[in-house]
């Protein structure tokens, strides 16, 4: 009967210490899983709030995991209208702040000597009134890079440069730095058995620089 009254004793104090933790262990996850009253858009300026609810990977009224949260962060970035997207909680509602990529004014270029702008201009994506995003503006300057290249100039550099105006609106600028042409001392030609490196020469558009 002693033996008992002591085991009892002892389970009850272990519960008594092990129930309470347990307890706090789970409210989090509890309060976690409360469902979301309201998405919250903070930050816009040109983009409306429904249509960044849009890309949320959930609705008000539902229980949110950090999954969609991430998702929700992805498919906003992947619009190409936002520089950056910040989602987190206030009280059982969901907040979405963003930064808008800014609008583009106007598109030039500037240190180009041996090629022609409009020339230049051709191999540019990005437009005036479109929206700027620092991917297609890299993509545009490796395109340009590209073009120089192809004329003989190896060591020229392209650099965008955003000049701010205000009302979140930007000038693109393309900045070149063209270098040094290069050149070619010479051309040989290896293996050529049947035709001569004379006759060669004649079917090739590359030259010798005098």
């Amino acid at each position: 009967m002693g033996n008992s009254l002591v085991k009892t004793a002892k389970l009850m104090l272990a519960m008594s210490v092990v129930l309470p933790a347990i307890v706090q262990l789970a409210a989090p996850q509890i309060a976690f899983a409360q469902a979301v009253t309201g998405i919250i858009v903070e930050g816009n300026a040109r983009v409306e709030p429904d249509t960044i609810r849009a890309y949320m990977q959930f609705n008000a009224g539902e229980q949110v995991t950090d999954a969609q949260i991430d998702a929700s962060v992805k498919a906003l970035f992947q619009t190409g209208f936002f520089s950056d997207v910040r989602m987190f909680r206030r009280g059982s509602a969901v907040v979405v702040q963003v930064d808008e990529n800014p609008l583009i004014n106007q598109v030039t270029v500037q240190g180009n000597d041996e090629l022609d702008e409009k020339k230049l201009k051709a191999e540019i994506k990005l437009t005036e009134r479109t929206i700027y995003t620092r991917s297609r503006a890299q993509q545009d300057a490796q395109r340009i890079q590209t073009l120089y290249r192809r004329s003989g100039y190896f060591n020229a550099t392209v650099t965008p440069r955003l000049d701010q105006l205000g009302q979140n609106r930007v000038n693109l600028v393309y900045v070149v730095s063209e270098g040094a042409e290069t050149g070619i001392e010479s051309i040989r030609f290896s293996g050529n058995n049947v035709f001569s490196a004379y006759q060669l020469s004649g079917v090739i558009t590359t030259s010798e620089s005098t």
